[in-house]
């Protein structure tokens, strides 16, 4: 896609993880911040989110697969990877979705609930994708 010229300008990626170092000087391309997690420090981060920020648009050293798209970073885990339920996770979802993101990356994994569901349906309503992935 690099050689065709595209390289994610105009892509708006929602990032709901735990966060992205807003240090990091290969990750300055985030547009959004917001959290969901109340009493989080907002100095340390599980690394988690950091690391698929990067890998989904880096652009400094290390290029990510789409380096000129925007980010939107939407914390809904804590510094120690713990925090989020289905509320917190719909409720950023949601956001998301109203702040104008066209994909978001959800690679902490949530239940299939009914209040998930209507979130995710939401999303998909408006021409979201949705990439997510669940450990086990």
């Amino acid at each position: 896609m690099w050689r065709q010229g595209f390289e994610g300008q105009g892509v708006v990626i929602g990032i709901i993880d735990s966060g992205i170092d807003p240090k990091h000087p290969d990750l300055q391309n985030v547009s959004i911040r917001k959290t969901f997690v109340p009493e989080a420090s907002l100095t340390e981060f599980y690394p988690h989110g950091t690391h698929i920020a990067g890998t989904i648009a880096g652009n400094g050293t290390i290029k990510g697969i789409a380096p000129k798209a925007t980010l939107c970073d939407y914390r809904v885990l804590d510094e120690e990877c713990k925090g989020c339920d289905d509320e917190i996770l719909a409720q950023a979802i949601v956001e998301a979705v109203n702040d104008g993101c066209n994909i978001l990356n959800i690679s902490l994994g949530c239940s299939d609930t009914p209040i998930i569901r209507t979130a995710v349906e939401y999303a998909v309503s408006r021409g979201v994708l949705i990439c997510s992935g669940k450990r086990k």
